[in-house]
């Protein structure tokens, strides 16, 4: 298993970040294919119609404290991004730790499950609120 390492983790996502398109709106790590993603508002509304299913179902949920801003950066950029952390109801099915959590400036954010980060505070909250059918 490889050592992770935050200073890395903020570098990736760094990178991510400023070379992202435009209409971007969501960046993530896919744990299956171990790399940075990034969704656009016509991707990520698939993806949260599919999670609100879950929701529905029972099997997927998103804890209103763990929707987090942090500063993520290394020394020469700091970017304020929003969390959104999408959670399975069985806690062994949630992956130990996102790596989106470990470049977090100054403190590191450790929770299991998946971590979409946001550059909009609004696009995280009005995804929160759809997914949970929030009104």
């Amino acid at each position: 298993m490889p050592v992770i390492t935050s200073q890395e983790e903020r570098a990736k996502l760094s990178c991510i970040i400023e070379n992202r398109e435009h209409r971007d709106i969501v960046f993530f790590h896919h744990h299956a294919c171990n790399v940075y993603c990034v969704s656009d508002k016509d991707e990520w509304g698939v993806q949260m119609k599919a999670f609100r299913k879950k929701r529905k179902e029972g099997t997927l949920l998103i804890r209103e404290e763990n929707n987090k801003t942090f500063v993520i950066g290394d020394e020469k950029k700091n970017k304020t991004l929003h969390f959104l952390v999408v959670q399975h109801t069985d806690e062994e099915k949630n992956p130990t730790i996102d790596p989106i959590g470990l470049a977090v400036k100054d403190k590191a954010f450790m929770v299991s499950g998946m971590i979409y980060a946001f550059k909009s505070i609004t696009n995280r909250d009005a995804s929160y609120k759809y997914i949970m059918g929030i009104k």
